[in-house]
């Protein structure tokens, strides 16, 4: 009765080893599908490419005013009536900038919010630096930049 009952207790520690290992790849997995994603891919390959277009000094200056013409806060002036108002809308040659401030900022968003994803999973300890072996796939500093 005694060893049933070691053998119990050590089928079941065995189980529960193999059953956290199954969650933690399968975690990981998730993890590193969402980044290996299309949508992921895209992001990244946006940001870099206007980051390669106007240059690290330009890169903030340049999204920012894109980023207003997408919101539609370009402040222009009224020069028909000479009066010297100020008022708020897109112009039609902006359009197309507008619409690239749009991608940025959505492309922003997607990249900052897997980034807090991974800081949230860290923060609750569900990545740990013996996962790292694991994680190579994953976005770091060391992520190879892209060549113009």
């Amino acid at each position: 009765a005694i060893l049933v009952s070691i053998c119990s207790v050590v089928s079941s520690a065995l189980y529960t080893y193999v059953y956290v290992r199954g969650q933690s790849v399968s975690f990981f997995n998730e993890i590193h599908s969402e980044f290996a994603s299309y949508d992921m891919m895209d992001a990244f390959n946006i940001l870099e490419s206007f980051r390669a277009a106007t240059g690290p000094e330009q890169y903030a200056e340049e999204y920012i005013r894109l980023k207003m013409l997408w919101l539609g806060e370009l402040r222009y002036r009224d020069t028909a009536s000479g009066a010297g108002k100020v008022g708020f809308g897109l112009c039609g040659v902006c359009s197309s900038e507008a619409e690239l401030g749009q991608r940025l900022d959505a492309s922003r968003r997607r990249v900052i919010h897997y980034l807090g994803k991974l800081l949230m999973f860290k923060r609750m300890s569900y990545i740990t630096q013996g996962d790292r072996g694991r994680a190579r796939g994953l976005p770091s500093a060391r992520r190879p930049q892209r060549r113009a």
